[in-house]
C-alpha cells in the first residue's frame, strides 16, 4: 500500500513479507548470504506459509508488531490478514499488546475489511478480550468503541449474515445508546 509506506510481496513459498523499501538488487544467493551475515534487512514483518492451508502461531517482535498494526487492512490475501488478525487478538488477551492498541487497529481496519468471515471472527473475540484483558476503568469505553465499529459493519449493505448477527450482538452488549437499543426491540436492526 504506497499511501502507507509499505510494500507486500508473496513468495513462491507461500510466505508474505512487508517491508517499508523496495527489494534489494542482487542474486538469491548474495541477498541470502547478506541476511545471514546480518548485512541486509528483508522485512520488516514476515508470514511464513501465509498463504498455506495451515494454521501458524507468529511471534511479532515490536517492529512486526507496528508494522502489523499499521498495514493490516493493506495487506492482501485473506488468509495472512486472518493469521495477523489471529496473532493480534492473542497478543492482546495475554497483556503483550494494551487492549486500546487492539481497538485503534479494529476501528481503523476492520470497518473496510473486504472478508465475509474475518469482521465476524474479530469483532466476537474483541469483545471477549476486551473484557477479559482490558483494565476494568476503561473497559466501557473501549467496549464502546467496538460498538461503534458494530454499527459501521451493520450498515455494510449486503453484510452476510453471521456478520449482523454478530454485529448486533456486539453492539447490545458493548453500547449504552437506549434509544437505539429500544428502537432495535420494536423495528429490528435493519437491513445489513
Amino acid at each position: 500500500d504506497a499511501a502507507r509506506g509499505a510494500v507486500v510481496y508473496t513468495a513462491p513459498s507461500g510466505a508474505t513479507a512487508i517491508q517499508g523499501v523496495a527489494p534489494a538488487t542482487g542474486t538469491v544467493d548474495e541477498r541470502v548470504e547478506e541476511v545471514v551475515a546480518g548485512k541486509r534487512h528483508i522485512a520488516d514483518l514476515v508470514l511464513p506459509n501465509s498463504t498455506g492451508d495451515t494454521f501458524i502461531r507468529v511471534e511479532l517482535d515490536p517492529a512486526g508488531l507496528t508494522t502489523a498494526l499499521a498495514v493490516l487492512g493493506a495487506v492482501p490475501g485473506e488468509h495472512p490478514r486472518a493469521l495477523l488478525w489471529a496473532t493480534v487478538l492473542e497478543l492482546a488477551s495475554r497483556g503483550r499488546l494494551p487492549v486500546a492498541e487492539l481497538v485503534t487497529a479494529l476501528e481503523a481496519h476492520l470497518p473496510g475489511e473486504t472478508s465475509e468471515i474475518i469482521p465476524d471472527l474479530v469483532l466476537a473475540r474483541s469483545v471477549q478480550v476486551v473484557h477479559q484483558a482490558g483494565l476494568s476503568a476503561h473497559v466501557g469505553d473501549l467496549a464502546e468503541r467496538i460498538g461503534q465499529v458494530a454499527l459501521r459493519l451493520l450498515r455494510r449493505p449486503g453484510a452476510p449474515e453471521a456478520l449482523v448477527e454478530t454485529a448486533t450482538g456486539a453492539a447490545v452488549s458493548t453500547l449504552h445508546d437506549t434509544d437505539l437499543l429500544r428502537f432495535w426491540l420494536e423495528e429490528g436492526p435493519g437491513d445489513g
